[in-house]
């Protein structure tokens, strides 16, 4: 690694693909264990639409479904459109929604001499107020923390449910009682990744965007990536823009050889495929591929023990392959002819 071109080392990764945009086949299934990695990304969506178009879910505890699901299903096809380039990338990246708003807590200011205040901050449940014994029923919730406030006569209760709701149309329903100053989601939108959102007459639009530099007082920098999904589950990949990537976004440079992993990368030169191949293999290594002027063209977040990488879209030149097993990235450097 140390007769590598240093500069290497100093690059800032941009994801620029040689084709602008690629519609896959995909499908809109996946295993539980996807599903519920995405869920909680297709509920906020669903609530900040129901907003944007005015929908009287919006005023609503509950989250529409129809909607919602919409937006499962369209997360679920990208996950599932492995032959996209840029689908690795975000899906190494853990890009998802920010946590705001809150689908699970809710937080209540209230009249700190209320008796049914002082009840829950006694934990004594049901308390005296007939409403607010209603909606923890209704809504599955538990009380979490009591906070009285020395500056003013309010109080703050904050409830968690298991199960997600649209908070702020929760919050209305406190709203109508006695003493309540205040009620809604438990949660501020820091800065950092998130998905947004478009709707087409045929197409749901998917933007994902990963965050970098001083994030709680706002990322400085930013790239996106832009997909639309089709009602047949079909994915086209428009493009990226914005800021270049760090190259920490995918790994941590560490001058060390990978000591446990013995692998073959071959033919090299190629012509289209490369293919890689692990003797041992003891973890899941990921890797990413740039060229001379440190742009990246592939990722992968897993590689298997024998992996064939089609390459073929590739102009001729000379490429470096970044290969990262736990805390350890050693380079390749490959020539596709």
């Amino acid at each position: 690694m140390k007769c590598l071109p240093q500069i290497l080392l100093l690059f800032f990764f941009q994801l620029q693909f040689s084709l602008s945009s690629q519609i896959v086949v995909s499908n809109c299934n996946a295993p539980d264990s996807i599903i519920n990695k995405y869920k909680n990304d297709a509920d906020r969506l669903a609530i900040k639409r129901v907003f944007h178009i005015n929908s009287s879910f919006k005023d609503s505890a509950e989250i529409n479904k129809p909607i919602r699901n919409n937006y499962l299903n369209a997360l679920i096809a990208v996950y599932n459109a492995t032959a996209l380039p840029a689908r690795d990338t975000i899906v190494s990246l853990h890009i998802h929604t920010s946590p705001a708003p809150s689908l699970n807590s809710i937080a209540i200011d209230a009249d700190s001499n209320a008796i049914w205040m002082k009840n829950l901050r006694d934990n004594i449940i049901p308390t005296s107020n007939s409403i607010v014994n209603y909606l923890m029923t209704k809504y599955y919730l538990q009380k979490q923390s009591y906070y009285s406030w020395q500056s003013n006569s309010y109080s703050t209760v904050i409830f968690k449910s298991d199960t997600s709701y649209n908070m702020d149309g929760l919050g209305l329903k406190f709203m109508t009682i006695l003493g309540v100053n205040n009620a809604g989601s438990d949660a501020f939108a820091l800065d950092g990744n998130r998905i947004t959102d478009s709707i087409g007459s045929n197409f749901t639009s998917l933007t994902y965007s990963y965050g970098w530099g001083d994030c709680p007082s706002g990322c400085g920098s930013r790239r996106f990536w832009n997909f639309k999904v089709y009602g047949d589950c079909s994915v086209e990949y428009t493009g990226s823009n914005g800021d270049a990537l760090p190259v920490s976004a995918f790994v941590g440079i560490d001058e060390s050889e990978l000591e446990t992993t013995k692998l073959k990368i071959y033919p090299n030169p190629l012509n289209g495929k490369l293919n890689i191949m692990f003797e041992d293999q003891p973890s899941t290594p990921s890797l990413f591929i740039t060229n001379s002027l440190g742009q990246a063209v592939h990722v992968l977040s897993e590689l298997n023990k024998s992996q064939e990488l089609d390459l073929s879209f590739l102009s001729s030149g000379i490429y470096f392959l970044f290969l990262k097993e736990n805390s350890i990235t050693k380079i390749y450097k490959v020539i596709k002819e």
